[in-house]
This record gives structure tokens, C-alpha cells and sequence, in this order.
């Protein structure tokens, strides 16, 4: 290819050397007297490389080396690492969260260990003892759950649990005890009454007990 180039510049007349020469130095006329200089084409020159070398494809490429400083603009949607769950997608708080009645969206509650980290406690309140009863008896005069029942009796026993505070409500829980009879009821979920909790005995030997919201 080098050897064709020369041989075809050996071929140009001096004329025709002449006529090159004078339309290179008309174009550098041209841009010098446009306020172009071969130091700003230079400088131009520079720049375009510089910017070519961000350019991957059609996509530029930005590092970001200093911090990013403070304020309150958004840069996006941000989302979390979900690679190693616990870990790459953990959020620490660096505060105590203040107080309020907002919510922090939707909260699940952790499956991992079945009844450890799923856990929940009710923690307003306890349960009522209503005592050892041995009649009928209103064991509460509005809406509650009775949670367990403890009943023995030296006689056969028909006993019964009635939503209401006067045994004219619904059985919502019955039980036929044999004689010398014992038994104790864990109630889960718990027996729900809407208008009371009403016990209803069918002897006056029997002890009952009940525990309730």
C-alpha cells in the first residue's frame, strides 16, 4: 500500500503539486482567519478524545470520586440488595425510631422458626381467674372468650358455657362429666361470647374454674 502511494505521488506533475499545496494552505487560511488556530484544532482534538474515552458503545460511562454531598433530592429509585436475604438486604437503623401513628408500609412477621420468630404475645392485659365456682354463675357481664376451663365433680356433671349474662343467651361450649369426674379444657382459639360469659352447673358438689378475657 506504501509502495502504491509513492508511486502515485511520483506521477503528479509539479503542477499538479503546486495545485495541492495551494488548496491546503487556502483551507488553513481559512480556518486562521475564521479565529481558528492549529493550537484550538489541537485542543479540540484533545477534548473529543477525552470524551471518546467515556463512551463505551452508546452508553457513557461515569465514576463518581468525591462523596456525593448532603440535601434532599432524590437520585432515582433506590432498591435493595436481594442476594443473600438477612444479610446484603439488611437495614440498620442508626436511631431510635420516634414515636407515632404512622406505618412503615406492610409488615410481615418472620417464618423462620414456626412459633419462636413468628411468635406473638398479647401483651395488653392478662387473663381473669374467675375462682372456683360450684353454682351458676355470670363470669362476665359483657363480650369476652373464655381461654381455659378447669371442672371436677364427686357427681355426674352436665356443665355448659352461655353466651349471655343469664344463661338466656346460647350454649357455645357443653360437657357431660361422669361422677368423680376431671377435666381441664385449653381452648384454642379461644371460645368467643358476644354478650357474656354466663356458667351453668347442674350440681352443687362441682368446682369450676375459668379463665377468661
Amino acid at each position: 500500500m506504501l509502495e502504491d502511494l509513492l508511486n502515485a505521488l511520483n506521477k503528479l506533475t509539479t503542477a499538479e503539486v503546486t495545485d495541492i499545496k495551494t488548496a491546503v494552505e487556502a483551507v488553513q487560511t481559512a480556518l486562521e482567519s475564521g479565529g481558528t488556530t492549529q493550537a484550538q484544532l489541537a485542543a479540540a482534538v484533545t477534548a473529543l478524545e477525552i470524551i471518546d474515552n467515556i463512551v463505551s458503545g452508546t452508553e457513557a460511562q461515569v465514576d463518581i470520586v468525591a462523596e456525593i454531598p448532603a440535601g434532599t433530592q432524590l437520585i432515582g429509585k433506590v432498591g435493595i440488595d436481594q442476594t443473600t436475604p438477612g444479610t446484603t438486604n439488611r437495614v440498620d437503623v442508626g436511631a431510635a425510631i420516634p414515636s407515632g401513628t404512622n406505618l412503615m408500609g406492610k409488615v410481615g412477621i418472620d417464618q423462620t422458626t414456626l412459633g419462636t420468630t413468628n411468635g406473638v404475645v398479647r401483651v395488653k392485659g392478662g387473663l381473669s381467674n374467675s375462682g372456683v365456682k360450684a353454682a351458676d354463675a355470670q363470669i362476665k357481664g359483657s363480650a369476652g372468650a373464655v381461654y381455659w376451663l378447669t371442672v371436677s365433680d364427686t357427681a355426674a356433671l352436665a356443665i355448659e358455657i352461655n353466651d349471655s349474662t343469664d344463661n338466656g343467651g346460647t350454649d357455645v361450649w357443653a360437657l357431660d362429666l361422669p361422677a368423680a369426674g376431671y377435666a381441664h379444657f385449653i381452648f384454642d382459639p379461644p371460645i368467643e361470647c358476644g354478650t357474656g360469659i354466663y356458667l351453668d352447673v347442674s350440681t352443687a358438689t362441682c368446682k369450676v374454674t375459668i379463665g377468661y378475657i
